[in-house]
Formats: C-alpha cells, structure tokens, sequence
C-alpha cells in the first residue's frame, strides 16, 4: 500500500503517468501476477594446452559462457511502474580460464554472477528509467564486448577465457615464468560485475547507464542497438570508469567495441579497443586493440547455422613497459536449433614479449564441446 501511495502521488504531479492510475487487471488479488523463469546453461568440453615445452588435456568448463543457473521475476505494480530481481550462479568444474599445465584439476568453483533487484518507471512512451541495486553488471560491463557474429560461445575479445592461467615459459632455458596469459591479455571490460547501484535510461536502441560501486569506483557508458530494414544490424558501445581504491595506483579506463551483421549472408566485422590510464608514476598507458571476421548462416545442415570466424588482438604496456602481446584464434560453431544447443570447436595461441631480451615459447590451446541452454 505504501508504494501505490507513492505511486498515486508521482502520478498526479507528472502528467505522463495520468494515462492509467490503477493497478493493471492482472495484478488484481485472486489473480496470477508478474513472470518468473528458472533458466541457465551447460557449458563443457575437452580442452588442450602447450606452453611450448609440455602438453596437458582436460576435460573443461567453457569460460567463454560458463555453466550457470538462475531465476527471475519481474511484477508490474501500475502500468508505467514495475519492480523485479534476479539471482544468477555460476558452476565451473575446471575452467579454462583456470586450468593450466602446473594446474590442470581445479576444484568446483560456484559464485555469485548475479544477485539483484530492480524498479523501472515508464516516465514517457518510449523512455523508460530503470534503477538497479546489489550484485551485478557494473554499467561498463559489456562495453569491449559487443559481437554479433553469433561464435561468441567460443571466443570474442575476451580472449583469454581460454588458458587465462596458462604461464609463459623461457623459450631458451624452458623456466616457468610468472606471467600469465590471463595478465597480459585483458580486453578492459569496466569493471565486470560487482555490488553497485546502477542507473539505466532507455530509448528504444539506445542505453545511457551509469554505476556507483564498492570501493571508491565508478563508471559510465552508452550502448546501441540499431537495425536497418532488417539488412544491416549494428550494436556498439563505450564505457568510462575511474577507480580509486588506492591512492597512488588508481586508474581510469576507457572502453569500447563495434559489431556490425549483414543480415542477408550472414558476414559480419567486430572491433573493440581500450585504454587504462594508471595513476602510478612513470607507467605507460595499459592498451589494447581487438578485431574480428566471421560468417554464421545455413551451410552444412537444416538444424542450424553454421559459423567460423577468425579474430586478432594485440596489447601493450600491460605488465610493463614496452611489452607486448598478441593472439590470433580461428572458430566453428554449429547451431542446433531443437535442442537450443550449439557444438564449438576453437584455435587459440598467444604471444609475449618484454624489453630485456627475454624470449617466451608460444601458448596454444584447442577446445571442443558443446553449450546446451535450458528455460522454464
């Protein structure tokens, strides 16, 4: 009652609620209100790795798009007025974000993706505000990482999702190294997901949102989804983040990504680049570019699409001064529509090198397997 009340009031002082004061029929009492779905996904395979000495294989959860579950609801409290929440885990036995050589058997890992609720108000036709608290997306979350391409499930700029802990090795005396692949290859998605409170305004493709997150940081970003006679569809996005945990090594960041699909064939060009401006003294600017070919459409088989694609990144200055790395992965994926599964197959290998005449072997990792997504 108290929030109908605070409800009544909001309406009468702005006219663009005046449309409908009452609760809407099917939030009457006797009756079945709001929507509630229990989903999630299975995500596994078989996953090979080579740091240029020795080989290890694992049986592994897919980082790329891990095994997760969830539920989530959503109730309308008046017709311009509703509230929801969702709660999201993720179950990873053997990551390959994880695993490594030294490391190939890691222990079940079951964390707290998402844990959330939500109010969004309808302040005029197509604008809608929406104000989330607890664990969640950040609003820069997601802002290097917009791909249409549809072989996401296997790699993206996220390249590191395979053999992120994987570590480099002198190619001269065969020593392991303490860089990991995951260290030098970021693609400096904001701040990923945390306990926050964030503020989204919509417009039809269009996302403005901004956060305020534990830890003295915060973020902004933009997001567009837009398609063109249903010929051209583009998603793009950019994100601005400060962090200023501790002082003297604080940093801010700026991201951002362009995936661009031709409906008809299937062709689409994804890019994505970042920039960390870190507070410490004398330290170059964290960098990095992304890009990325890729096809996805019927070829093979009537049960689904068929995709590959072949991307490319290159950072610097990320572990120190004048370093560089680079990585270059080749994919397929095949689509199985009644099932809402989708077969992967994927080539990684990555590159590292740093000013003092050190060599380091070349990383390379193969993954197979399946994703199979499930919804009530």
């Amino acid at each position: 009652t108290a929030l109908l009340g605070l409800a009544a009031g909001f309406q009468s002082l702005n006219p663009a609620f005046a449309a409908d004061a009452a609760l809407p029929a099917d939030t009457q009492p006797g009756r079945t209100i709001g929507k509630f779905s229990i989903y999630g996904q299975l995500n596994y395979g078989f996953m090979s790795m080579n740091d240029g000495f020795d080989s290890e294989t694992v049986f592994a959860d897919n980082d790329n798009s891990s095994t997760r579950f969830g539920i989530k609801g959503e109730l309308p409290l008046t017709s311009w007025l509703k509230a929801g929440g969702k709660y999201e885990a993720e179950v990873e036995v053997n990551s390959s974000a994880r695993v490594s050589i030294q490391d190939p058997n890691i222990s079940k890992i079951l964390s707290v993706r998402k844990f959330e609720g939500w109010a969004e108000v309808k302040v005029a036709t197509v604008v809608t505000v929406r104000v989330t608290g607890g664990q969640g997306s950040t609003a820069s979350d997601g802002s290097s990482e917009q791909d249409l391409s549809g072989t996401k499930v296997i790699g993206y700029s996220n390249v590191a999702a395979l053999g992120s802990a994987i570590r480099y090795r002198n190619e001269t005396t065969a020593a392991v190294s303490g860089f990991q692949v995951g260290k030098v290859f970021s693609n400096l998605d904001g701040f990923s997901r945390d306990n926050r409170v964030r503020v989204d305004v919509r417009s039809g493709g269009v996302t403005i949102a901004g956060s305020v997150i534990n830890n003295q940081r915060w973020d902004i970003a933009g997001f567009i989804k837009h398609s063109i006679n249903d010929v051209i569809k583009v998603a793009a996005a950019i994100s601005y983040g400060d962090d200023n945990r501790t002082a003297g090594a604080g940093f801010t960041q700026t991201s951002g990504s362009l995936s661009v699909l031709h409906v008809p064939t299937g062709l689409s060009v994804t890019g994505a680049a970042g920039l960390r401006n870190s507070e410490v003294a004398g330290r170059n600017d964290r960098t990095f570019l992304y890009g990325k070919l890729a096809i996805m459409r019927h070829m093979l088989t009537d049960e689904g699409k068929t995709g590959f694609a072949a991307d490319y990144m290159v950072t610097e200055d990320a572990l120190t001064n004048g370093d560089r790395g680079k990585s270059v992965g080749v994919f397929a994926v095949q689509r199985v529509d009644r099932y809402n599964a989708e077969l992967f197959a994927g080539y990684r290998q990555f590159d590292y090198s740093r000013p003092g005449g050190t060599s380091f072997s070349r990383v390379r990792v193969f993954m197979t397997g399946a994703r199979v997504k499930f919804k009530s």
